[in-house]
């Protein structure tokens, strides 16, 4: 464990507050990391944008964005009463995102996890998981790298993602080892990993702190969660013009105390980090986008 790690977790647990009930005109609700009193900040319509990343629009797809007076969390509350079937429809990721984003993002969840690894003395033996691995790009390059990965997400994207990509980015002779290493979540059993990665992942999360804590149950005992999302606390300009919230399917926007709040939800410790090329290598990650590691301690 590093020292900057531990110290990250190391301030006493605060008192929780009462939750905060909703008012009759919906201008406050409970925190949903820490059940804090959170007022609505502003609000959108489904007009002004478009789903990025969903087949779905809930009819109207109305959004109160909150931000919690305690911990700072950011999010909406448009996914709240869905059913579990149209909350996993906006969760799909898009087959037509831009293909240089798509392998950027896939070079640097790959950097980041045999880094990270690296830093936290992992074996490269260790057993991942890849958490929302859509298009596969990642979970592709590596197993060609030797890494002991395997994924899962709500959809399987993989054979349509060998036809759009060519085979020095996409290796197609993979394709039957990681048709063969795929999983339902539900399927992953406790503590069977060693590291679990979320590249842009956690913004999708109605439910945060539930999530993280089914996820954080898969990991063996010194073993991490990591990944990349946005990273509130850092928005310098007006919050409704922040770029992090242009994809609709974002719902939840971490910042450094619900972090601190989600790891000891888990039984972990913690730290946020900004995107460094020590991490992340040369791909590109905003001021306000973290890198955060969970660790499961021994």
């Amino acid at each position: 464990m590093s020292t900057s790690l531990a110290a990250s977790t190391a301030q006493a647990e605060p008192s929780l507050h009462a939750a905060a009930a909703p008012d009759s005109q919906g201008h406050a609700v409970p925190c949903k990391v820490c059940g804090s009193h959170a007022a609505l900040v502003f609000h959108r319509a489904g007009k002004r944008q478009r789903l990025l990343e969903a087949p779905f629009k809930p009819e109207g797809y109305e959004r109160p964005y909150y931000r919690c007076s305690r911990c700072g969390l950011l999010f909406h509350t448009g996914f709240d009463h869905l059913t579990p079937e149209e909350e996993d429809q906006t969760k799909l990721p898009g087959v037509n995102n831009p293909k240089d984003q798509v392998i950027n993002r896939a070079v640097r969840e790959t950097l980041m996890t045999f880094n990270l690894m690296q830093m936290f003395k992992l074996p490269l033996t260790s057993r991942i998981l890849i958490f929302g691995c859509g298009a596969g790009l990642s979970f592709n390059m590596m197993l060609g790298h030797q890494m002991n990965a395997y994924a899962s997400d709500l959809t399987m994207q993989f054979p349509e993602t060998a036809k759009r990509y060519e085979a020095d980015i996409f290796n197609p002779e993979l394709l039957p080892e990681m048709l063969r290493r795929f999983r339902p979540f539900d399927q992953i059993h406790p503590e069977s990993v060693h590291l679990v990665t979320l590249t842009e992942v956690f913004e999708h999360f109605p439910n945060p702190v539930e999530m993280m804590q089914r996820i954080a149950a898969t990991v063996r005992p010194g073993g991490l969660v990591i990944g990349t999302t946005g990273w509130v606390d850092q928005v310098r300009e007006d919050l409704r013009d922040w770029w992090y919230l242009r994809c609709l399917s974002h719902c939840t926007f971490l910042s450094a105390k619900a972090f601190q709040h989600i790891c000891r939800a888990c039984g972990c410790l913690g730290v946020m980090l900004p995107g460094s090329p020590m991490i992340t290598g040369q791909t590109g990650i905003s001021p306000t986008q973290t890198v955060f590691v969970m660790q499961k301690p021994l």
